[in-house]
């Protein structure tokens, strides 16, 4: 199968790459940190305005009409330059409300930022099964439940609530601005939000069959994370690669010692796996191929891979790789914030093998 770009993808790749790279500096970013702020708003109207957000939603809902794969191409590019920005959470969102046929599909093209609350339990895990609770109260729908660990929401206008209604598990639109909500610092360095629903009222969002329109985010929620993940490791390899031409110990560069060359090499073949796997993902899907081996695969790698990279990263640093004015801790924090949300290395790797022992046993 051959991955690579087509002229149109490459164009939106280019776009991207101009635009983040252009705003996500390790300056910027570090000046974001100081002042607290865990959302890069210039950074994201500026993609709002390059129509790059509503790039893989329908023509119909006002999008660019393309796919999830070159929304995991812009994935990748958020990823590479550690941008704070709620690209994956809105995309996967927008995506969900236009296939419903909901009017804020609309908005979220125009800017809007909506991100799914799906978070819930003891453990925090986005489930298919929420507890949260929806019940009507005359012409209005109201939701009791908690919903943990929301990422994007500081900068939220509406959170894209699942459910368990009377029908079955649905989508219901809350407004993030008009709700009480408690912040935790995640490894990543940005805030996530875990909101109380206490009878709050909510707007549901039409949808022939609730339960596989959740089943269908969820899964492009994975496959976009494993772009970002593998945009991530791809930025800590740039990094530690301009490090190992500049470093220079016993009069030549730390690049010519075989034990960091080969290391560097390894992270080369992991980011090209991750990259590679969560593109046949996307690819798969818009092409309405089965694409849940695929996709655990993706995971898989992204999660061990992604780690062996960001380590490799630290590693070649030595002690500047422990200084936070330094660029690259950001890569690793990043790097095992995604993996802590696509469940970790060990469970996408169960989710593969079950995959698989699930398949028939042909013979002949």
């Amino acid at each position: 199968m051959d991955l690579s770009p087509s002229e149109d993808q490459q164009a939106i790749i280019d776009l991207s790459m101009q635009i983040v790279g252009d705003r996500s500096t390790p300056d910027t970013l570090r000046s974001l940190e100081h002042e607290g702020v865990s959302h890069d708003h210039a950074l994201w109207t500026t993609l709002v305005a390059a129509d790059l957000v509503g790039l893989a939603l329908p023509e119909s809902s006002g999008g660019g009409g393309c796919g999830l794969t070159e929304a995991a191409m812009v994935a990748e590019v958020v990823g590479a330059h550690v941008a704070p920005v709620p690209y994956v959470e809105v995309v996967a969102c927008g995506r969900a409300l236009a296939a419903a046929g909901d009017s804020l599909a609309a908005d979220v093209v125009a800017g809007a930022i909506v991100v799914p609350a799906l978070r819930e339990g003891p453990d925090a895990r986005e489930t298919a099964g929420p507890y949260t609770a929806a019940h009507r109260d005359g012409d209005r729908w109201m939701l009791t439940g908690d919903k943990r660990l929301i990422s994007g929401a500081t900068a939220a206008t509406h959170l894209l609530v699942s459910a368990a209604a009377e029908d079955g598990v649905v989508f219901f639109v809350v407004d993030a601005t008009a709700i009480e909500t408690t912040d935790s610092m995640t490894l990543s360095g940005q805030v996530a939000r875990s909101v109380r629903l206490d009878a709050t009222p909510a707007r549901r969002v039409a949808a022939a069959d609730g339960p596989a329109a959740l089943s269908t985010m969820l899964h492009e929620l994975r496959v976009l994370r494993c772009a970002l993940l593998g945009g991530v490791a791809g930025g800590a390899l740039g990094l530690a690669a301009a490090y190992c031409k500049e470093r220079q110990q016993f009069g030549a560069p730390i690049g010519t010692f075989q034990a960091v060359a080969h290391r560097m090499a390894d992270s080369w073949l992991d980011v090209n796996l991750i990259q590679a796997t969560a593109r046949q993902a996307a690819w798969r899907t818009d092409n309405d191929l089965p694409s849940g081996q695929a996709t655990a695969s993706a995971a898989m790698w992204a999660c061990e891979g992604g780690q062996r990279v960001v380590h490799a990263a630290q590693h070649v640093h030595g002690g500047i790789g422990v200084d936070v004015d330094y660029p690259v801790h950001r890569y690793f924090r990043w790097a095992k914030d995604l993996e802590l949300q696509l469940g970790g290395a060990s469970a996408c790797t169960r989710d593969l093998g079950a995959s698989i022992a699930a398949e028939p046993l042909t013979i002949g």
